[in-house]
C-alpha cells in the first residue's frame, strides 16, 4: 500500500517532470518562431529602405537628364510626376507596413507574455502540487 502510494507519487513526479521539460522545449520554440519573424520584418524594411534608395537615384538621373535635354522637358516632367506619385505610395505602403509591423511585434509580445505567464503559474503549480507530494510522502515516514 505505501509502495504503492511511493510508486505513484514517483510517476507522478516523473510525469511533472517531463511536463516541465516539454513546456520549456515550447517556450523555446515559440521564442525561436518570434526571431524568426523578426528577421523577416527586419528584411521587409531593409528590403524597403533599398527600393528608396534606388528609387532616389532614378531620380536624380531624370532630373540629370532633364537639364540636359531641353526637348524632352515636357516628357521628362511626366516621368518625374509619375515617380513622385509611385514614390509617396511607397511611403505610404511602407508607414503602413510600419504599423502592421508594430502591431504583429507587439501582439506577438503580448501573446508571449500571456504564455509566459500561464507557463509560471503552471510550473508553480506543479511545483506545488510536487512539493505536497514530496511532504505527504515525508510524513509517511
Amino acid at each position: 500500500m505505501l509502495e504503492d502510494q511511493i510508486e505513484n507519487s514517483k510517476s507522478g513526479l516523473k510525469n511533472a517532470k517531463t511536463e516541465e521539460m516539454s513546456l520549456k522545449r515550447l517556450v523555446t520554440v515559440k521564442r525561436e518562431k518570434l526571431a524568426a519573424v523578426e528577421i523577416k520584418l527586419k528584411k521587409i524594411y531593409e528590403n524597403t529602405e533599398l527600393q528608396k534608395q534606388a528609387i532616389t537615384e532614378c531620380c536624380n538621373k531624370f532630373q540629370q537628364k532633364r537639364g540636359a535635354v531641353c526637348e524632352k522637358l515636357t516628357a521628362t516632367d511626366t516621368e518625374i510626376m509619375q515617380l513622385k506619385g509611385a514614390i509617396q505610395q511607397l511611403s505610404d505602403s511602407i508607414a503602413k507596413e510600419k504599423v502592421k509591423e508594430k502591431e504583429i511585434y507587439l501582439s506577438l509580445r503580448v501573446g508571449l507574455e500571456k504564455y509566459h505567464e500561464n507557463l509560471a503559474r503552471t510550473m508553480n503549480s506543479y511545483i506545488s502540487l510536487r512539493e505536497d507530494k514530496i511532504d505527504q510522502l515525508i510524513g509517511l515516514f
